[in-house]
């Protein structure tokens, strides 16, 4: 079982390498068209299929197999200096003479290469007792391989048989007419092959099964289509006829049975899936009239389509509504399509991906290992030959001079966007940052959300890399934050904090823990001092493997070493990024884009750029480019020395607009003018060669200023990103009611009766389903009291978008009520509906957000009555507070509103006009 492990083992690490070279060959093509991009993904998927039927083959083999033939030698001869190196002991026989067995001969070449294959089944496997006695981590990979597999193959067959199933339970249909379009189609599209047309009751769209008989299913309400709608049905199903998808999927689904571990089997799989549906639309398309018509008639279709979920195993083989939402969404954000590939391109896309799978199949692993005791005596004498030059090599090294620790690129993977660091303890002690500090420490939330003063951290470094969508697009995401703090109980904090009630788990040998409580967040402690964090599994994993090396050997780390020692730094790893930034550019709006072109030698040109900042006596600015050649660092130099200019120029036409402000951001911003002005006033820039190098230096006043515009911006940064917060949960809150009026036909009541007619809860535990919160709403027990020991469980899980930003993370309280009775939108017991609301959606709240000690769970809001005073709102800004009204509009009323106004938008039909508020 260990020997079969380790096959299996070499058997991923061939699929990984195929799958990788498939996935960029796939992201190179799939602009061609989607026949080009489905026939990539497919022969990825048959090759992988293809490398595991032939993972116990020996040939090919790339590494290096010296055989050696004397009879003398021993294993005890065998010095053990590669270890990875296959040692043949074969001792001389008249049936075995230089290593050849007694299997057929012949002098030609082929003859040559089949014997030695001959001699490579009939070897025996090296002899493991002593180094792999016991059951090793192979043959637990092995056990968890064929337990996998053999549960994928069951799927596959039991999706096979209820596909077969659904073929015996359907009935023929017998419409002429319907019959006459499908020959027709048939002979348009060129599709050779005898097609039956079927109905089913288990279907709410038209399905193709079958690839030797071939057959269309169609829902029970094609009856209803027409003419148009049947002809864009039909054809988009014998274009998957045509093209033999059917069966593709099938050996689709073989791959994923054998390797459902591997994730980039899984995507090239959903990529197949995608593009198979995509070429089908292309096919469909004239039929309809064009893409955009195509596209209408399918989402006309959509609404009508009712949803009906099929049995497990069918889904793998047969659509769904989500597969025909899918399409839809596809098909509008994707330009018009090319139906078809021309058959040297396909041959270049066969060939090259044959070539990557013969090349991947040669990545074979030894049948052998050196001893422990062998090996362990190598490595200790090793160790002590290295560790008498590592010392003489650590006192020859000069001592560092007394100042900042550079920042470190340990755990920071190879391919960032960007990646930056700060010093916060430092920057906040600095005399003319003692007012920023102060404010920074009189924010108690933000300390709750860290979980330690900022002061205590005293290098963070964060990056941003490279996440695969569904689409097959790239976002870029803030992937992990690196912070090294004052003590190790500090790290801790953080990382409780961030994850709390955290669960352990582990990956290539490092501790990580994930949380219970949200499972997107996990950090890990690479040493008592430092705490990652991260939002994402895939981030964690790469981080772990970037490991204390991280990105230090990186062509872009030379760059970054130049701002090591600064007190805030960043870092833009343009080398593999152009086309990214590019493609954003052109979808900027015209006036933007044309602004921004006059700046595009500064990504074109440039492989690699940072910025630090330093501040002590005075502000520090430095900056510097990497580039390809002379020229280009030539464009960036006259590129930056033409942005400044043109900097003074804008911060003047800025300085004239802000001062007729009556704002308060008016000061704000005069004061941010000034600072950059006494940054650019002093800028310098120069080029060497490939490198273009940017400075500037500020006199103490100017840092002083820098300081105070900096306090100003962070005041009002942080007010406006929390009423953002604000404004997007009531956004989310309105837009799930609404949702629910479209499945209920009403709004939900302030106060839901429970299953046994009595028991309340609340609307915002009536809404979670329409919050993506279905788990916690299946969790409630409807029976029992908010306060039940159970639902105290729900309570501590509260989900964010009922939480003002300005409230302690850690409160269970909600901030957003519905104002109940007397006339407002939960004044009727059942629910209210739209149409109940006469005085317009867009003149009636919704609901507000205020300050109250009541619990999210709990069914109890802001009574209204309109003969006493209207209940305080608001509380978390100082002369405003926000509603969400009935249309699903989030608007801010100042406190200072009138009394009638405010009555008017609270009810929903005294037919006042609420006027401007």
């Amino acid at each position: 079982m260990n020997e079969f492990g380790l096959v299996l083992v070499w058997c991923a690490i061939q699929v990984t390498v195929l799958c990788a070279v498939s996935g960029l060959l796939y992201l190179l093509v799939r602009r061609i068209g989607p026949a080009t991009a489905s026939l990539t993904a497919l022969t990825s998927l048959s090759l992988v299929v293809a490398l595991s039927a032939f993972a116990f083959c020996p040939w090919p083999r790339w590494a290096a197999v010296p055989v050696n033939n004397d009879s003398s030698t021993n294993e005890s001869d065998v010095t053990p200096a590669v270890p990875n190196t296959v040692v043949r002991n074969e001792a001389a026989t008249p049936n075995n003479i230089d290593g050849v067995s007694d299997g057929p001969t012949t002098s030609s070449t082929a003859g040559e290469f089949f014997a030695a294959f001959w001699d490579e089944l009939q070897r025996p496997a090296a002899s493991t007792e002593s180094t792999h006695s016991g059951w090793r981590w192979s043959a637990s990979f092995a056990l968890f391989f064929l337990i996998g597999s053999a549960f994928g193959l069951i799927r596959l067959i039991a999706g096979l048989i209820s596909v077969r199933a659904c073929r015996r339970e359907s009935q023929p249909v017998v419409h002429t007419e319907l019959l006459e379009l499908v020959e027709r189609l048939r002979t348009e599209l060129q599709c050779r092959k005898t097609i039956d047309l079927r109905q089913s009751n288990s279907l709410t769209t038209a399905a193709t099964i079958g690839w030797r008989r071939p057959l269309i299913l169609l829902p029970a309400d094609w009856i209803e289509w027409n003419s148009r709608e049947r002809s864009v049905v039909l054809a988009h199903e014998i274009a998957h006829i045509r093209r033999n998808d059917f069966l593709a999927w099938v050996c689709a689904q073989v791959g994923l049975a054998l390797h459902f571990y591997h994730p980039l089997v899984h995507w090239l799989a959903r990529r197949l899936r995608l593009q198979q549906e995509l070429a089908a639309d292309a096919d469909a398309a004239p039929f309809a009239g064009g893409q955009q018509p195509y596209l209408t008639t399918l989402a006309e279709m959509a609404l009508r389509q009712r949803d009906h979920r099929l049995s497990w195993p069918a889904r793998a083989f047969l659509p769904t509504r989500g597969t025909f939402l899918r399409r839809i969404e596809m098909l509008r954000n994707s330009k018009n399509v090319i139906p078809a590939t021309s058959g040297r391109r396909r041959l270049a896309i066969i060939t090259a991906l044959f070539l990557a799978a013969l090349a991947a199949a040669g990545f074979r692993g030894t049948t052998s290992t050196p001893s422990h005791e062998v090996l362990g005596g190598q490595a200790s004498a090793a160790e002590a030959g290295r560790a008498p030059a590592e010392r003489a090599a650590a006192e020859a090294t000069p001592r560092r001079p007394k100042g900042d620790e550079p920042f470190s690129l340990a755990y920071v993977p190879r391919d960032v966007f960007v990646v930056g660091a700060v010093r916060p303890a430092k920057l906040l002690s600095h005399p003319e940052s003692r007012a920023l500090a102060e404010t920074l420490g009189q924010d108690d939330i933000l300390e709750k959300r860290i979980g330690i003063p900022l002061d205590r951290i005293e290098m963070a470094t964060f990056f941003l890399l490279r996440r695969a969508t569904l689409r097959g697009t790239a976002n870029v995401d803030l992937a992990g934050i690196i912070a090294r703090t004052k003590t190790s109980d500090d790290a801790k904090k953080i990382g409780n904090v961030y994850a709390p009630k955290a669960a352990k788990e582990s990956y290539a040998d490092q501790e990580y823990f994930r949380s219970d409580t949200n499972p997107r967040r996990f950090y890990f402690l690479p040493d008592e001092r430092t705490v990652v964090t991260s939002k994402d599994v895939g981030f964690v994993r790469r981080i772990i493997i970037a490991g204390r090396t991280g990105a230090s050997k990186t062509g872009w780390a030379e760059t970054w070493q130049r701002m090591a020692r600064s007190d805030a730094a960043v870092l833009y790893n343009l080398g593999g990024w152009k086309a990214e930034i590019q493609a954003e550019m052109e979808r900027a709006p015209g006036p933007i884009r044309l602004q921004l072109a006059t700046f595009a030698p500064l990504w074109q040109n440039t492989t690699a750029a940072a910025v630090g900042v330093k501040l002590d006596k005075q502000l520090t600015l430095q900056g510097v480019a990497e580039c390809t050649t002379a020229d280009d660092a030539k464009k960036v130099r006259d590129t930056l020395a033409a942005a400044i200019t043109l900097g003074k120029n804008a911060l003047s036409q800025l300085r004239e607009s802000a001062s007729v402000r009556s704002d308060a951001d008016g000061p704000i911003i005069l004061r941010a003018a000034d600072a950059a002005d006494a940054v650019l006033d002093n800028v310098t820039v120069e080029q060497k060669e490939e490198t273009v190098t940017l400075a500037a230096r500020t006199s103490i006043e100017d840092t002083a200023t820098v300081a105070a515009a900096l306090l100003d911006a962070v005041k009002a940064a942080r007010s406006a990103a929390r009423r953002a917060q604000s404004s997007n949960n009531l956004k989310q809150l309105a837009l799930a009611f609404h949702n629910y009026h479209d499945v209920h036909k009403r709004f939900p009541p302030a106060v839901v009766i429970g299953p046994d007619g009595k028991t309340p809860h609340s609307w915002r535990v009536e809404v979670l389903p329409f919050l993506e919160q279905k788990a916690l709403y299946d969790h409630y027990h409807m029976n029992e009291p908010w306060d039940s020991p159970h639902n105290k469980k729900v309570l501590e899980t509260m989900p964010p978008v009922f939480r003002n930003p300005n409230v302690d993370p850690i409160s269970t309280n909600t901030s957003y009520f519905a104002l109940t009775s007397n006339g407002t939108v939960f004044s009727i017991e059942e629910g209210t509906r739209i149409r109940d609301i006469s005085d317009g959606t867009s003149n009636t709240i919704l609901l507000v957000e205020a300050k109250r000690e009541i619990p999210w769970t709990k069914p109890e809001d802001i009574p209204y009555d309109p003969d006493k005073k209207i209940p305080q709102l608001g509380g978390f800004e100082e002369k405003t507070f926000l509603t969400a009204f009935c249309d699903g509009s989030v608007r801010t009323i100042v406190q200072s509103v009138s009394e009638k106004t405010l009555r008017a938008l609270i009810t929903i039909a005294d037919g006042q006009n609420p006027g401007a508020f």
